[in-house]
């Protein structure tokens, strides 16, 4: 996670698992697809990470009211 006075990146080094690119999902529906079901399991029991991976819907509901300029991206850096 990288923090600026403007934004915050939040950056995952693993490879995209879904079968469409992300510019064909709109922004507040990319499903959430876990890579290692075990890990997770353990967040979760452990409660330092949520059940249904809706962390994304969350932000993007948050925003809804904001102006266009500051409204959360997908992007992908190859």
């Amino acid at each position: 996670m990288l923090i600026y006075i403007d934004r915050i990146e939040i950056v995952s080094l693993g490879s995209w698992l879904l079968p469409k690119g992300y510019e064909e999902y709109p922004l507040g529906s990319i499903p959430s697809i876990r890579r290692n079901s075990i890990i997770v399991a353990c967040l979760v029991v452990a409660n330092l990470m949520e059940r249904g991976g809706t962390g994304f819907q969350t932000m993007i509901e948050s925003y809804q009211d904001s102006d266009d300029t500051i409204q959360p991206v997908v992007s992908m850096i190859k």
